[in-house]
């Protein structure tokens, strides 16, 4: 699984599917906003990392 929080509870899913059950690839987002305008936006190159991450069979 693939995650991607963008607000609310959704970081705290995020650290139990990637951190506790370690079936998860996390994109990279950090920011809880409630407004269109983010400060850190997750680009193209994060969400590569975590499909390469994914589908590429290794220990981790």
């Amino acid at each position: 699984m693939i995650t991607w929080p963008l607000s609310a509870e959704q970081f705290t899913n995020e650290k139990l599917v990637t951190d506790v059950w370690r079936i998860g690839v996390q994109v990279g987002s950090r920011e809880w906003s409630w407004d269109e305008e983010r400060k850190e936006l997750v680009g193209r190159e994060k969400v590569e990392l975590a499909v390469k991450k994914l589908i590429v069979k290794t220990e981790e």
